[in-house]
């Protein structure tokens, strides 16, 4: 099994449409701070975004978990199946995020096992 078959399952490839890419820029109150596009797939966030600016994406061998440098904003519609180990890592590079999460993945239950690991 290779490493997109083991970090993706066929309902995590979910393309965001401009509508809600605008409204999430809007939202996040983007201003050009050093961003990342954590999961590029077609560039729906990356192709608005300006510099500086950097992406990753699974089907470039560009895995988002070895993405190390330090950013201001993380967005993107990341695969819920990996949500846990996600927003771990989001918090180890980012001050701020935005991302698209179902309304029952983000619980209560699962911050406080973030809070109660330390983000770690």
């Amino acid at each position: 099994m290779n490493k997109i078959q083991k970090s993706k399952t066929k309902n995590d490839i979910v393309y965001t449409p401009d509508l809600i890419v605008d409204l999430m820029l809007d939202f996040c109150n983007y201003k050009n701070e050093i961003v990342l596009d954590s999961c590029k797939g077609k560039g729906a966030f990356y192709n608005k975004l300006n510099e500086p600016k950097f992406y990753c994406e699974i089907t470039e061998d560009i895995d988002f978990f070895d993405f190390n440098k330090k950013v201001v904003l993380s967005i993107g519609n990341p695969p819920y199946s990996l949500l846990d180990k996600w927003l771990n890592h989001t918090y180890k590079i980012c001050s701020k995020f935005c991302y698209i999460i179902g309304m029952y993945s983000l619980t209560s239950p699962r911050l406080k096992r973030m809070e109660d690991n330390n983000f770690n």
